[in-house]
């Protein structure tokens, strides 16, 4: 992983295309959202949609500008559409006599 210069901060892509996702979906421009959530300086953005981290200060002013928690900014994030779940189908149970029940067991004993 890269490191930016200097300053010790490892690359988060995750956080970088769910930020630029969120500022797409409001139509924001970076200078939009680092005045909604307080953020002096351009370069901080520049920085996070670079992929590199920023400070926790940072990440919660932007979760608070997009109205989200800062776990659901920074939470796993995947590209496309969600992977399909299983499914899973449930068998109908029949409730069998007896007597088809002995019939069954004779003819698969003679198979």
């Amino acid at each position: 992983m890269a490191e930016y210069r200097g300053r010790g901060l490892s690359k988060n892509p995750q956080i970088a295309m769910r930020v630029r996702e969120l500022r797409k979906q409001r139509d924001w421009t970076q200078k939009d959202l680092a005045k909604e959530a307080g953020i002096q300086t351009l370069d901080t953005l520049v920085r996070l949609e670079g992929g590199y981290l920023v400070s926790q200060w940072v990440l919660e002013s932007i979760a608070e500008a997009f109205g989200i928690t800062l776990a659901d900014l920074v939470a796993p994030y995947t590209v496309g559409p969600p992977a399909p779940r299983k499914r899973y189908r449930l068998l109908e149970i029949e409730e069998v006599d007896e007597s088809e029940r002995a019939s069954t067991a004779r003819a698969l004993s003679h198979v």
